[in-house]
């Protein structure tokens, strides 16, 4: 990609911008570059875009093109969050659920987790399911696991726990 090609997008819209930094990201017609990516992310993100405010978050965690920050991955997630968006709701629910950053909160684990499940988001369905099965936060109830470990069958942890059950 050249770097005309490169300008143009920088001065564009959040979404021409969040394609930029996927191509970055992911390679595409330029040399993977993570620190330019998060770069790219970061422009669209600021506009708004839930999606990069996502990958700005998930940047943050896993330490991609910019220093590790789990606070700041923490903010990002619940900014996209709150906008609807059901991965973030999820990341953002496992962040409570394991205690990223002394964030241990198991009520409002199950607040996002429900609303990411609530949009069919498998891997919260699979984790409301651990949370009822081993009574973290709520009382153990071995049919609300059930439910959740069914609504979350495609994933094949969640044939394992059906078996266990």
């Amino acid at each position: 990609m050249d770097q005309p090609l490169i300008t143009t997008y920088a001065s564009s819209d959040k979404t021409s911008q969040y394609n930029m930094a996927v191509c970055f990201r992911d390679g595409i017609d330029i040399e993977q570059d993570y620190t330019q990516a998060f770069k790219w992310f970061c422009l669209a993100a600021d506009q708004g875009l839930a999606l990069a405010q996502y990958n700005v978050a998930f940047f943050y965690e896993n330490g991609l093109g910019v220093i590790q920050d789990l606070s700041n991955a923490f903010k990002w997630y619940k900014i996209s969050a709150e906008q609807g968006l059901d991965i973030s709701q999820y990341s953002l629910g496992m962040m409570y659920l394991i205690n990223i950053k002394n964030k241990k909160d198991y009520i409002e684990a199950h607040k996002w987790l429900i609303l990411a499940a609530n949009q069919g988001l498998d891997e919260a369905s699979y984790s409301l399911g651990m949370m009822y099965k081993l009574g973290l936060g709520v009382t153990k109830d071995k049919t609300e696991a059930i439910r959740w470990f069914n609504l979350a069958s495609k994933l094949d942890l969640a044939q394992k726990e059906l078996k266990l059950i």
